[in-house]
């Protein structure tokens, strides 16, 4: 990997994951009441709000990002993707909605993970700050990891060919 690739990822990395712990620290803050949360239960249910988070995060990412930097790519504002792709990435479709759905079944996985592992550990009822705390390192590290996906899928496609003008 070139040391541009790398500043390049890095600094798309950190202004995801950091945009990300922010505002659903903010929405989870302002969605929530009480001291303690249920799993599955209530007015403040964690799991669905988990789940919708996963889904959405992680289609928005995607949406946004795939079509963001397709517009950087084409003007020349990126740097060249000099690595192997994963096979499990090299599979993702190229399409910009396409994209933006397979990284949404990831993220929804993913959330579904960790709504999984809460409910074997037993953490039910959960206090709020915890809560807070939670969604907001989840949130950032799944975009993270959906921005990451998104980054090497549209950067290793090839670029499309130029549209020449009919010939009058």
């Amino acid at each position: 990997m070139s040391a541009d690739f790398r500043s390049f990822l890095q600094r798309q990395q950190i202004s995801m994951g950091i945009t990300n712990v922010v505002c659903n620290g903010l929405f989870a803050w302002l969605l929530t009441e009480g001291a303690y949360l249920s799993l599955w239960q209530g007015k403040g249910a964690m799991g669905p709000d988990l789940l919708a988070t996963s889904l959405i995060l992680a289609y928005l990412v995607a949406l946004g990002g795939a079509f963001g930097l397709r517009k950087k790519r084409e003007s020349g504002k990126t740097p060249a993707l000099a690595v192997k792709l994963h096979p499990l990435i090299a599979k993702l479709p190229g399409s910009t909605a396409r994209l933006a759905l397979g990284v949404a079944v990831f993220g929804t996985v993913m959330g579904v993970l960790l709504a999984g592992l809460m409910s074997v550990f037993g953490l039910d009822p959960f206090p709020r700050e915890g809560y807070i705390a939670l969604k907001s390192v989840y949130a950032g590290l799944l975009a993270m990891a959906c921005n990451y996906l998104v980054i090497m899928k549209v950067l290793s496609d090839p670029l499309p060919a130029p549209v020449s003008a009919p010939a009058r």
